[in-house]
């Protein structure tokens, strides 16, 4: 479509979902079932082509689809920085931006400070305070480079959507750049420190013309650890590297206690190997084309995981499930192409998991676990599985050489091990994690191993590992 030079109002009707481009940047992105709603967003484009594209979908009862663009009037000029401050009289922990009127309030020209030891102004402490400033600006689109300086804490919003975030004790400068669509943005700074020196600096500036990427992570945010109900916060993400320390994500998601998911469709040049990195505090569950490549999703600080896939060229989606418990929150994701192999492909147990301690009846989820390796801590296998008193049957047929065979297993709750049917390891008691063996003599050939698990109520565990300890007697 060709545009003559100004600023646009893009609105996009929809019954359900709806995501709208312009060029290639998402700028509409409400992909949830709902009834006919209206967004709009306000662009400035320069003269000549840009590439629109509204992509939507329809579940069930009325089906809405319009789209339709209109010239605003010019924004108003940028008038500076609404600031307000507030005192911290809690001496522990990292503070939250309070609900309460502030304690100062003022217009800043600019957002470029270091009070050393002492204050930002009349009524506020030199320690323990935070602080917000605001403002709406119209930015002309094009790639933008946010930079500045923090002693301590210190993040930063566009509409919304976070660019920058430090929000743990420290002092440092930081440098981000990212897309920003044209038109009228609200800018959003908070600060908060904790002792010593001060300083909070922020400015921005465009570098350049849009760069094109892959339209980063459609986000939900939920306000429990199981991603269960109506995500409280949905946003798009330029990239999941956040570490929270005691904050919370975003507004309407609380410091601890929430659960978040990341999910996006990235297209590969060729195919290869790929390493996926991830950081987390505390649990996470990472797919591939809905394989589980990573699953740790247990209470644990801040701790690196890594795994390597093979991958085809072409599009493949990448999801990643969090939960944070207490204490610091820290969620990050990379990939890249490596040299390094994959590992050898699992041989995969066929998995059941039952809404009871018994199992009984029809399985709740059926899915395939490359292994038997779970500390859920007092979490679940998944939102399809109650966290207390459930129980799984993993099932297993593969090929060993004849040998003698040590089976072992941890388990908290109950836990045995069949093998062609006959009982090689029987833990079947309430019982804190312990663990068990158990030694069986096998002759050449396929054999099946079954292991069946129950838990009752808090700590979940259950793990399983074989190997051959000798040749056949």
């Amino acid at each position: 479509m060709r545009f003559a030079p100004g600023d646009y109002d893009f609105a996009a009707t929809a019954d359900d979902g709806v995501r709208l481009y312009v060029d290639g940047i998402r700028v509409i992105d409400k992909w949830i079932d709902q009834g006919p709603t209206t967004y709009h967003t306000t662009l400035s484009l320069d003269g000549g082509p840009h590439t629109v594209v509204m992509e939507y979908y329809e579940n069930g009862s009325g089906a809405v689809a319009k789209f339709k663009y209109a010239t605003v009037a010019d924004p108003p000029d940028d008038a500076g920085w609404h600031a307000e401050f507030w005192n911290n009289p809690d001496p522990f922990g990292v503070p939250s931006i309070p609900a309460g009127p502030a304690d100062l309030q003022r217009t800043d020209d600019t957002l470029d400070f270091d009070w050393g030891e002492g204050s930002p102004g009349a009524g506020i402490a030199a320690d323990r305070f935070v602080a917000r400033w605001t403002k709406t600006v119209s930015l002309q689109s094009g790639l933008y480079r946010f930079s500045g300086g923090r002693d301590d804490g210190l993040r930063a919003y566009i509409d919304g959507t976070p660019v920058v975030d430090h929000w743990v004790n420290g002092n440092d400068d930081y440098t981000v750049e990212r897309n920003v669509t044209g038109g009228q943005h609200e800018l959003r700074v908070e600060y908060f420190e904790s002792g010593g020196g001060a300083r909070a600096e922020f400015t921005y500036e465009r570098i350049g013309d849009l760069v094109q990427g892959d339209g980063g992570w459609a986000a939900q945010y939920f306000d429990n650890r199981s991603l269960l109900g109506t995500p409280v916060l949905t946003r798009t993400d330029d990239a999941v590297d956040f570490n929270w320390g005691g904050g919370a994500p975003g507004d309407g998601v609380p410091a601890d206690n929430f659960s978040a998911r990341w999910t996006k469709s990235v297209t590969l040049e060729e195919q290869g190997n790929y390493k996926f990195t991830a950081t987390t505090d505390d649990g996470f569950r990472l797919f591939v084309d809905g394989d589980v490549v990573l699953d740790k999703w247990t209470p644990h600080g801040a701790t690196t995981y890594e795994a390597t896939r093979e991958l085809s060229a072409g599009t493949h989606e990448i999801k990643l499930e969090y939960f944070e418990a207490g204490g610091d929150a820290v969620a990050k994701l990379s990939y890249a192409k490596t040299a390094d192999p994959p590992p050898p492909p699992p041989e995969p147990w066929a998995a059941e998991y039952f809404g009871n301690s018994t199992l009984s009846g029809l399985p709740v989820l059926t899915r395939s676990d490359n292994a038997i390796d779970f500390d859920w801590g007092e979490g679940s296998p998944s939102v399809a599985v109650p966290v207390d008193k459930f129980s799984a049957r993993w099932t297993r047929t593969k090929h060993y050489d004849a040998g003698t065979y040590r089976f072992s297993v941890t388990a908290d709750d109950g836990i045995r091990v069949l093998v062609d049917g006959l009982p090689v390891v029987d833990g079947w008691f309430y019982q804190a994690p312990t663990t068990y063996t158990g030694d069986v003599v096998l002759p050449e050939g396929d054999h099946t191993v079954t292991v069946e698990y129950f838990e009752w109520t808090v700590g979940a565990v259950a793990k399983y590992s074989e190997s051959k300890i000798g040749p056949a007697p």
